[in-house]
């Protein structure tokens, strides 16, 4: 009878440790749940971008796919979301799921294109991976099919950069050396001269990286000729076309010329003159 009173209780306390690490599983989702409905019940002028990154992050984090892409698509269609479908493609990539990253890289680029946002693609890392993973994947023709006379130079210059990048990432040299005119083109045409010698400097890397070095130190050196003309911009922006340079003859064992771009970007830029010099390791 002891015996089976002991099993008795023996079962009692097992099963109020499985309802109660059930129960602290289900506190875990809720708080979540909550949040998702609070967020989908708002009135669409109040809600925050920032809590709906936040509650899209953690469902992914916790493994919820699903939940993680119904809230993030609860974003209006701008750099945002963009931002958040470009951060689960590579974490897809990551994993070897090459169709969910092709589709979620996919979905980035039509926000892009429908909102016209190319302008912005010089200086955002996430428009030029978006552009550099779908040229992998295949999708070159259609990124070039935003490429036209209506769009600004600069725009077109920095986008078939972006789609030249992509190239030589998947050893297709000889497709982003063809790019280069059409970059040169654009550039030359530019309103401004910073965005047309960093479109330049940034050419001469695909030459250097495509193995044509002449070419390489060639746009390199007008980058430097052109610099007097420069205007003082104290900004990071400048601070990435001279170390595009400086980078460029480091690779090419040029160290007088690299110190020659050190130089005259501490005179041009006395504003921000620190910025390269920390990242300069000669």
């Amino acid at each position: 009878m002891k015996n089976f009173l002991c099993l008795i209780v023996i079962f009692c306390l097992l099963s109020i440790s499985i309802f109660a690490q059930n129960q602290q599983k289900e506190s875990v989702k809720n708080p979540l749940d909550c949040a998702l409905y609070l967020i989908k019940t708002e009135n669409k002028f109040d809600k925050r971008s920032e809590e709906i990154i936040s509650v899209s992050n953690f469902y992914w984090k916790s493994g919820q796919r699903e939940k993680a892409f119904e809230v993030a698509n609860l974003l209006a269609d701008d750099d945002e979301k963009i931002k958040v479908f470009a951060s689960f493609a590579k974490e897809f990539k990551k994993e070897n799921k090459s169709i969910e990253s092709e589709k979620l890289y996919l979905n980035a680029f039509s926000i892009l294109k429908k909102n016209d946002e190319f302008g912005s693609v010089y200086k955002n890392e996430t428009f030029v991976d978006v552009i550099k993973n779908l040229v992998e994947s295949g999708h070159s023709k259609e990124i070039l099919g935003v490429v036209n006379e209506k769009s600004s130079n600069d725009d077109n210059a920095f986008i078939l950069l972006a789609v030249a990048d992509g190239f030589l990432k998947i050893e297709q040299k000889d497709k982003a050396l063809e790019l280069i005119p059409q970059i040169l083109r654009y550039a030359n045409n530019s309103k401004w001269k910073d965005l047309e010698l960093f479109a330049k400097a940034k050419a001469g890397t695909i030459y250097l990286k495509s193995g044509n070095e002449e070419e390489a130190e060639s746009l390199y050196q007008e980058v430097l000729k052109s610099s007097s003309s420069l205007k003082e911009i104290g900004n990071i922006f400048v601070d990435d076309l001279w170390r595009e340079v400086f980078d460029g003859y480091k690779s090419l064992r040029k160290f007088d010329k690299a110190i020659e771009t050190l130089l005259a970007y501490q005179q041009i830029n006395t504003l921000n003159s620190k910025g390269i010099y920390t990242k300069s390791n000669l």
